[in-house]
């Protein structure tokens, strides 16, 4: 990730870039509000359909679960981590594409290490736990959703974006620790 983002700052010299495209091309892939909303729900539907219907995705299921038992039944580990960070890395682009739409520029500066935060926020408040195999689309879907409505709530009653990164920090390891607990009390039988 440094390495990219090294080679594109020195690329750009660290100043932003104005995108040309047509207007319709531009509304299409994100300066429209509800292009970004539509993109992101047809992405959501896309990839719980895989990750809930498909051999790929009950391969990733079982590979973020357990390593060593994905294994010793016979799916292609490594085959499978490598599409995953192929599919990772494809939509993380696109991401930047809509966003280069609605911010109107392309900025090198712009998002990084935060925006991979907010990502990884939204997963975990979302229900997805951090040493993987649990956790749905739908959820971190959910958990991006009520991210942006506690920013958008925080930024309008005045509280500083420091701030709100501490309550974010707190809330993400509450959210843990439910999910911890969830999954314990699943194990004994709870569910």
């Amino acid at each position: 990730m440094f390495l990219v983002n090294g080679l594109t700052l020195s690329i750009s010299g660290g100043f932003p870039v104005e995108p040309n495209a047509a207007a319709t091309f531009a509304a299409v892939f994100g300066a429209d509000a509800w292009a970004r909303l539509a993109w992101s729900l047809a992405i959501a539907i896309v990839l719980q359909f895989v990750l809930s219907r498909t051999r790929f995705g009950l391969h990733t299921i079982a590979v973020g679960g357990n390593l060593i038992a994905a294994e010793e039944v016979g799916i292609r580990v490594r085959s499978i981590k490598i599409r995953n960070f192929v599919l990772a890395s494809v939509l993380a682009g696109f991401a930047g594409v809509i966003d280069a739409f609605r911010i109107g520029s392309i900025d090198p500066l712009a998002g990084g290490s935060e925006m991979t935060f907010a990502a990884i926020a939204a997963a975990v408040i979302g229900g997805t736990l951090l040493t993987g195999g649990s956790g749905t689309l739908i959820g971190a879907f959910i958990g991006a959703l009520v991210l942006g409505i506690l920013k958008d709530g925080f930024t309008l009653s005045g509280v500083s974006a420091y701030t709100f990164d501490m309550i974010l920090g707190a809330a993400i390891l509450v959210t843990m620790a439910v999910n911890v607990h969830l999954s314990r009390w699943r194990e004994r039988g709870g569910a």
